[in-house]
């Protein structure tokens, strides 16, 4: 053999030695065994794969709906839009606050939600938000996510109990 012979890299294949690590015994090449390791090929398909799915695995964002809620004394005014994480997928994500527009206290405020799909009217979700008693021109805000799929589009329709 005059020279080394280019090898491409394949998990269990052979490649040359780099120049400064040739040696040469009766005129030939030494070669070693190429280390393309099965396990970090494997890993880094599946990393590429987690990426991917990341990227197109949205949900139907749109953008944030809101809506204006009244029961006797006490409003309320919402937002919502959907997200995606790893530990819930895909969710409604709703967020705002509630005042009491009257004079006196008003206690035990609760907020329903539903997480309705639009196509069927079908309720996928459901949460109750306590706001607790709330003064006179006291206002509090509130958070809750709503369980979802990442294809349907959904409203979110609340009530003040």
């Amino acid at each position: 053999m005059s020279g080394p012979v280019p090898a491409i890299c394949r998990a269990g294949g052979l490649a040359p030695l780099r120049s400064d690590q040739q040696e040469e015994i009766t005129g030939e090449a030494i070669f070693r065994t190429n280390r393309c390791d099965d396990s970090m090929m494997k890993t880094a398909g599946l990393i590429a794969l987690i990426v991917a799915a990341v990227l197109c695995a949205g949900c139907n964002s749109t953008p944030p709906n809101g809506a204006d809620i009244a029961g006797n004394t006490v409003r309320a005014h919402y937002e919502h839009h959907g997200e995606w994480s790893f530990g819930l997928g895909c969710f409604e994500k709703v967020t705002g606050y509630a005042y009491n527009a009257g004079n006196a206290t008003v206690s035990d405020v609760r907020l329903n939600f539903n997480l309705v799909e639009v196509r069927t009217g079908t309720i996928r979700d459901s949460r109750q938000v306590f706001i607790g008693p709330l003064q006179a021109g006291q206002s509090r805000t509130f958070d809750a996510d709503l369980d979802g799929e990442c294809w349907p589009d959904y409203r979110v329709d609340a009530s003040i109990i």
